[in-house]
């Protein structure tokens, strides 16, 4: 396979898209924190965003090890995920602050989940390392779950009381 950009290029990319996963989880530990009601829904969402920063540091790990395993898949700018990176910390610091509603954190929550779907940073590379494939589907198939989860969510809040 033939890499197109400079291996350390797609390191950084890869270690800047595992810090976006741990605001991630910051931002939904925090809405365990305001709302303890719902804890358990957001700590489940906050440990898996954790967990995709892991497994965003191991697929970093098996490509460096291998990078002649790997070919770029698609590209990736580093400002859109420092972009994206801001706009995280600025929902953070808008939810500390009180100044977001609890449903339109649902909102904010589940479109932060489509963004990461629709841009797939996870699919900067390519191959045909089972492992490092094994580890970019589960990031996809949770991310996509997390999306579902806060659209039920979001779904329940716009039902009728019953009775």
């Amino acid at each position: 396979m033939t890499m197109e950009r400079d291996p350390k290029d797609i390191c950084r990319v890869m270690g800047m898209m595992a810090d976006l996963e741990l605001k991630v989880s910051e931002f939904y530990r925090e809405c365990g924190d305001l709302w303890p009601q719902d804890k358990e829904f957001w700590s489940s969402l906050e440990k898996e965003e954790i967990s995709h920063s892991g497994s965003l540091q191991k697929m970093a790990e098996l490509f460096s090890a291998r990078p002649e395993r790997f070919a770029t898949n698609r590209p990736y700018n580093i400002a859109s995920l420092s972009l994206a990176l801001t706009g995280v910390q600025s929902l953070l610091l808008r939810l500390k602050k009180g100044q977001i509603h609890k449903e339109n954190i649902l909102f904010a929550a589940r479109d932060l989940e489509q963004s990461l779907l629709e841009n797939k940073p996870w699919e900067v590379l390519k191959t045909g390392d089972g492992e490092y494939t094994a580890i970019l589907r589960d990031i996809a198939a949770q991310t996509l779950a997390h999306r579902r989860r806060l659209e039920n969510r979001i779904a329940e809040l716009k039902r009728p009381p019953a009775g």
